[in-house]
């Protein structure tokens, strides 16, 4: 699923489209050469060994993976799939994972094409659509519940001037 739901800058591949180079069921056939952006991918589903078989992203039809810096967690879904993350037995894990202590502040991002959903120990919100360059904002009270969440629109970007 990551060859699918991730966007790769380097061989200009977009989010939701397969990778020229994948075979669904056998995997990448540039392996050895793969773009860096593919080898230094945050599988969240390898790196997490309490995640089983069910959760392997072709079976859960979402990718985990984390946003570097701020350890946010991203669910990617499948465009054909929106509700997969719902299903079980992720829906629960997912909302175990926020009710467990320490995870006052933790953050799961969940995308499905543009639509990004945000979950925090407090419940579900709805930040409707983003595209890429914006930023999720979120704040926090004292007390660790969501103060606020929103989505800080990029700059346009300057039209293409003819040559």
């Amino acid at each position: 699923m990551c060859c699918k739901l991730v966007e790769i800058t380097e061989i200009a591949k977009p989010q939701n489209v397969w990778c020229s180079h994948c075979t669904p069921g056998k995997g990448c056939g540039i392996y050895a050469s793969r773009p860096s952006e593919c080898a230094n991918f945050d599988c969240g589903w390898l790196a997490d060994t309490s995640l089983g078989d069910d959760w392997r992203p072709d079976r859960a039809r979402f990718v985990i993976t984390r946003e570097p810096g701020s350890g946010r967690v991203f669910l990617v879904c499948d465009p054909a799939m929106p509700a997969a993350w719902r299903r079980e037995p992720y829906y629960a894990k997912i909302k175990a994972s926020l009710a467990r202590p320490g995870a006052e502040r933790t953050q799961i991002v969940v995308t499905t094409g543009r639509k990004i959903t945000l979950l925090v120990r407090g419940g579900e919100y709805d930040l409707g659509e983003w595209d890429k360059g914006d930023q999720i904002i979120v704040n926090f009270d004292a007390a660790g519940r969501l103060a606020n969440a929103r989505v800080l629109r990029a700059p346009p970007r300057p039209a293409a001037t003819a040559t």
